[in-house]
């Protein structure tokens, strides 16, 4: 089960945010998604939950699963499982 903090670092990943960036006094994960679009953060988390299950299949290269998730470089975030038998009859 996801958390807020997978929706964070989705955005962080994102918009390239260090760690000393969001550790600063006047880092807002609010401002940051009414900045760029024009949302607060409970809506992002919202949309990119109803999204996630659109995403392309991607498989882990270490166990073989099959995810959706979004994926930005090499990284994947907001893992949801997919069961494979629905995949191996193609």
């Amino acid at each position: 089960m996801m958390n807020e903090f997978d929706y964070e670092e989705l955005l962080f990943s994102l918009f390239g945010i260090s760690e000393d960036q969001r550790e600063g006094v006047d880092f807002d994960i609010e401002n940051l998604c009414f900045d760029k679009f024009n949302i607060n953060f409970g809506d992002f988390v919202h949309v990119a939950s109803q999204l996630l299950p659109l995403t392309p299949l991607a498989e882990s290269p270490l166990t073989k699963n099959l995810y959706h998730a979004f994926i930005h470089d090499g990284t994947a975030f907001l893992k949801l499982p997919v069961t494979r038998i629905n995949y191996d009859a193609t």
